[in-house]
């Protein structure tokens, strides 16, 4: 016997009908040079073999993998990012599930002169 696997990414009106679905938080963000940024997933409809984060630079090619760890019971996934000094791309992951492309900025800490 074999499991239903989640589809793939799909444009079709018939995706929005779909039981498996991604979710990511925050989406777009900012934050200051330095801060850390925890990224959130969840799924529904599934159990995923792996979740994983994927960065890169603005506008760049290559992308970095990063595995989520999982929290409850494998629905939900996170993973911080330590002290950003400058700004990304991310997605999301899950078996062939993949989120939109967000942007986190990084603005530069105010100094006092």
């Amino acid at each position: 016997m074999s499991l239903p696997k989640p589809p793939g990414k799909s444009l079709s009106a018939e995706a929005s009908l779909s039981p498996y679905s991604l979710n990511v938080e925050p989406g777009d963000a900012t934050v200051l040079e330095g801060e850390d940024f925890a990224v959130s997933a969840s799924v529904t409809g599934f159990e995923p073999r792996e979740v994983s984060l994927y960065t890169r630079q603005p506008g760049g090619v290559d992308w970095t993998p990063t595995p989520m760890r999982a929290s409850g019971r494998g629905e939900s996934f996170a993973v911080d990012l330590i002290r950003l000094r400058e700004g990304l791309e991310y997605r999301v992951e899950a078996d062939t599930l993949r989120s939109q492309i967000f942007t986190l900025n990084v603005l530069p800490r105010p100094r006092v002169s």
